[in-house]
């Protein structure tokens, strides 16, 4: 099995200091104790200063990175299109030796029912990928989103498997030459619906368009990924006919998301006859494979539900002096964790909600500028309200979050409309982490009068927040 950290301290030895430039460069590193290859294909106008889309394209059993490399069309189409292209190199034979081809042992992917001695000593090539993407991340700037994999045969058989495997890390696959990896093929099972375009041989000798004893045919394998991504079961919504090979896509998949099978009629002669799909006369299967690619990115993740906490104290002064309104949250509880925030770079901001059905919000930033690091946890002062209506915050891992804001300088907006005991609640959040805490209250006093102030305390953690996640921005 692969680990991060060893594999990214490995990664930044092997590249202290380096930086992509466009052109070609190989590169290595060191994964499960052996030296693993790649080449990086890096676009004109490249200067790292926007996140650009990553495609993996792996070469075929017996191949090399450099054959694919040259074949395949994705360097000229990244080029044209402002992409990153990794070619990395499979293990055990002879990469770059025109006599590969013979050899037993050829260099070659674990990729489910193939091939060779990758699939048969076990080599964690899903591993792997992780690693060299996280490599590569190290010297690019790169859109983590959009990272795609296609292939040719074996390589097409591994792009297969990365769409089942590693469905968090990919966005869409586009495998050529080579159906769903696996016996049976249901054993396919990704985290996610992933978009999928097949390009398989009409005449392909090596792996039978119509499958055979190894493989399934090229509609089973359509047919599975349809199943998987939730498409439709009948005629397909588009097909595209070009000469004498044609595209079938299937658009009414899960999320929006599509489905193709791409059947070509391959020119390639003997003894991979009708096999290497590039060759052709109908279609540039780069162009197409990006066309496909590019439209989908990694879906984002759903955000993580609230941490509920027990509301120690919650004052809201709804002034008829707009200068003299406050709102005061107070929190106790050993929920209370700074581990994975930093308001430092995220800021945070509170939001007090009115539950009664009114759906009056107040919402206060505490920018990132007023937050320090403090033994435990993060202070937020702004004395003199340069940045809003909150003076200080206080967030202690396991023991405290208080917030007080005043409108002494800049306004809260914000009517009580009579509040009920329970009624209020409030979420503070940054970044990604949000706490909500519920107020049951004890006391109130005055509400809806000329001091408007309501006042709760000892309230129990909410078992749902009820305070609307969208309304109330972090401001950095």
């Amino acid at each position: 099995m692969w680990s991060l950290p060893l594999a990214l301290l490995l990664a930044l030895a092997a590249h202290a200091g380096a930086a992509v430039v466009p052109g070609d460069q190989p590169r290595s590193l060191g994964f499960d104790g052996v030296e693993r290859l790649y080449d990086v294909h890096v676009p004109p106008g490249y200067d790292g200063s926007t996140p650009v889309p990553v495609v993996l394209d792996f070469h075929g059993y017996s191949s090399s990175k450099s054959v694919q490399g040259l074949i395949s069309g994705m360097k000229a189409r990244a080029d044209a299109s402002g992409f990153i292209v990794v070619h990395p190199q499979g293990l055990f034979g002879q990469p770059d030796n025109p006599e590969a081809s013979n050899l037993p042992a050829g260099p070659s992917w674990n990729a489910g029912i193939c091939c060779g001695s990758a699939v048969a000593q076990q080599v964690d090539d899903v591993g792997f990928v992780r690693t060299l993407v996280d490599a590569v991340s190290l010297e690019a700037s790169i859109d983590r989103t959009r990272i795609y994999a296609t292939g040719l045969s074996n390589g097409g058989a591994m792009s297969h498997r990365l769409a089942c495997e590693a469905a968090d890390l990919f966005a869409a696959s586009a495998p050529l030459a080579f159906p769903i990896p696996f016996n049976p093929p249901t054993a396919c099972q990704p985290s996610r619906p992933i978009p999928v375009i097949n390009f398989m041989g009409l005449t392909d000798a090596l792996v039978p368009y119509e499958g055979n004893a190894l493989t399934i045919s090229a509609a089973a394998s359509f047919a599975q990924w349809r199943t998987i991504d939730g498409c439709g079961s009948g005629p397909v919504e588009e097909t595209v006919v070009t000469g004498a090979s044609q595209c079938e896509t299937d658009t009414s998949c899960t999320g929006g998301l599509k489905v193709a099978l791409c059947s070509i009629l391959s020119t390639s002669p003997p003894p991979y006859e009708g096999h290497v799909l590039y060759a052709n006369a109908d279609l540039v299967l780069a162009d197409v494979a990006w066309d496909f690619l590019s439209q989908f990115a990694l879906p984002e993740a759903p955000p993580a539900p609230p941490t509920p906490l027990t509301g120690a104290k919650l004052l809201v002064k709804d002034n008829a002096d707009p200068t003299r309104r406050k709102v005061i949250v107070l929190s106790k509880d050993d929920a209370i964790t700074t581990t994975g925030i930093d308001p430092t770079v995220a800021g945070a901001s509170l939001q007090v909600h009115n539950t009664n059905g009114s759906g009056e919000s107040v919402c206060l930033s505490l920018p990132a500028g007023g937050w320090q690091p403090t033994n435990g946890g993060f202070a937020y002062k702004d004395p003199g309200f340069a940045n809003g209506p909150c003076a200080s915050a206080k967030l202690k891992d396991g023991k405290l979050l208080k917030v007080v804001c005043q409108a002494t300088v800049q306004p809260i907006e914000f009517s009580l409309d009579e509040p009920t005991q329970g009624s209020l609640a409030a979420r503070f959040s940054s970044g990604t982490t949000t706490w909500c805490a519920a107020f049951g209250g004890t006391i109130a006093k005055d509400v809806g009068g000329a001091k408007g102030r309501f006042s709760a305390r000892k309230a129990a953690a909410p078992t749902v927040c009820a305070v609307p996640r969208t309304s109330c921005p972090t401001a950095p």
